[in-house]
């Protein structure tokens, strides 16, 4: 199903008929059918892909895909649950399934639960972060 962008919350200024998302297959696609791929932000703190797209005054715009996407595909935003979480840890993959609404406590949990497992955690780190989880009963959404 097509879901222009300009359609979702928080993208009303993005210009008419261009972008949308097919939520089917959960890709960005431009009114051409081209499927836009976007390009990683020159940050290396935040490698998301970004999209750079035109508003009403022809200016450009640059979006996360992630963000897009899971706006369009993926339910149970709401003000707490603001922030988008690449649950296998690989912020290049931006299909549907992978990506959910946490807040802002849930996704650092989630970023230090990730490390741990690829050992990147001291074992003392280690065992806070545990010790946290078990605390805040985050463990039942990992």
């Amino acid at each position: 199903m097509k879901m222009y962008i300009e359609t979702l919350e928080g993208y009303e200024n993005i210009k008419a008929n261009t972008w949308y998302v097919d939520t089917d297959k959960g890709v960005i696609c431009h009114r051409t059918g081209r499927i836009v791929e976007g390009s990683y932000s020159r940050s290396k703190k935040y490698p998301y892909k970004q999209v750079t797209l035109s508003d009403n005054e022809g200016n450009k715009v640059h979006k996360r895909k992630c963000r897009i996407i899971a706006t369009a595909c993926v339910e149970g935003r709401t003000d707490k649950r603001n922030e988008v979480d690449h649950i296998n840890g690989k912020h290049d993959d931006d299909r549907p399934e992978n990506l959910r609404w946490v807040s802002r406590q849930e996704n650092i949990v989630f970023k230090e639960y990730r490390e741990i497992k690829q050992k990147k955690k001291s074992k003392r780190q280690k065992k806070i972060v545990k010790r946290n989880l078990q605390i805040e009963g985050q463990m039942s959404m990992l």
